[in-house]
C-alpha cells in the first residue's frame, strides 16, 4: 500500500501495529496487521506492507467487558481521589485528592509501583505510552491508601 508521508501518517505507523481499510466492494472494513513501513520508498510517499489479520470480535469484545471499570457511589465526606477513571492514550488528565492531606502520589502499574514524587493537592498524569489497560492510581497518607483505578482506552 502506498500513501502519503505526513506527520500523521509517519507517527500512525510508529504507534500501530494493525490498520482498518474499507473494502469498497462489500462495503466492510477489514483489518490488515503491518509488517514493516518504508519511509524512503519516495518523496512524501510512504510504502506500507500489509498481512491478513484474523479478528476475533467475540474475545474482543469478551476481554473489553472484563476491563471495563464500574462506577461505584462515591462518599464524598471520606477521602477520595477525583478525576476522570478513563482516559485517551496519549493524553493528559488530573487529578485531585479530597478530604486528606500529607500524603504522597503513587502510581501501580502491572503490579509495579512508582513515586511520583509529589504531595501536591493536585497531580497531572500524561498518559504516554501506548498500551492499553487499567493503572491505580494511589494517594498514600500515614492513616491509609486512597486509590483510584484508571483505564487507558484506544485514540
Amino acid at each position: 500500500m502506498y500513501i502519503t508521508a505526513d506527520e500523521t501518517t509517519n507517527d500512525y505507523f510508529e504507534r500501530f501495529k494493525t490498520v482498518k481499510i474499507l473494502d469498497p466492494r462489500k462495503n466492510i472494513e477489514k483489518t490488515w496487521q503491518v509488517v514493516g513501513v518504508d519511509p524512503y520508498y519516495g518523496d512524501g510517499t510512504l510504502q506500507i506492507f500489509l498481512d491478513e489479520y484474523f479478528e476475533n470480535s467475540i474475545a474482543d469484545a469478551v476481554a473489553a467487558s472484563e476491563n471495563t471499570l464500574v462506577d461505584s457511589p462515591i462518599d464524598e465526606t471520606s477521602a477520595y481521589i477525583d478525576g476522570p477513571k478513563t482516559i485517551k492514550q496519549y493524553s493528559k488528565a488530573y487529578y485531585e485528592i479530597k478530604n486528606a492531606t500529607n500524603g504522597k502520589w503513587y502510581l501501580r502499574w502491572k503490579d509495579e509501583e512508582q513515586d511520583l514524587n509529589s504531595s501536591s493537592r493536585i497531580i497531572p498524569l500524561n498518559a504516554s505510552i501506548g498500551e492499553l489497560g487499567v493503572f491505580t492510581l494511589i494517594y498514600r497518607t500515614e492513616e491509609k491508601d486512597i486509590e483510584l483505578k484508571v483505564e487507558i482506552t484506544r485514540l
